[in-house]
């Protein structure tokens, strides 16, 4: 999997590619009222327990379970907004991308998956 960033107006979006031309989309912007990224973890849960971020921009030999997705709720009393996990896999490995938001109620982060380019899946965080 490689990850691409964009440039100039698109500095906000961020790109994740596997081998498979699986694509997974997503607008990184923050607002005034909203802060969120992503992150690579071990486990599907860690992010709950741990701030972390892999800066990373290429990971060979893994790929993107295209029948894994989950969406996951934040604490209401934390804030308002939520997470989007993708799970990746290289053999028996496995590792989660996970995109998330907390905002006030209004400003939303879009996301996408494609498959080949037909597009699987889309929301906001």
């Amino acid at each position: 999997m490689s990850i691409f960033y964009g440039k100039g107006s698109w500095s906000s979006k961020v790109n994740f590619v596997d081998d498979n031309n699986i694509l997974v989309g997503f607008d990184n912007e923050d607002n005034c009222c909203a802060r969120g990224g992503w992150f690579i973890s071990d486990k599907p849960d860690k992010w709950l327990h741990e701030t972390f971020k892999e800066e990373v921009l290429d990971m060979p030999g893994w790929n993107f379970d295209p029948d894994y997705f989950k969406e996951i709720e934040v604490p209401k009393d934390a804030y308002e907004g939520g997470a989007a996990q993708f799970r990746l896999v290289n053999g028996k490995k496995e590792k989660f991308l996970t995109l998330y938001n907390f905002h006030n109620g209004y400003y939303g982060r879009g996301f996408n998956m494609t498959i080949g380019g037909k597009e699987m899946r889309d929301g906001s965080v």
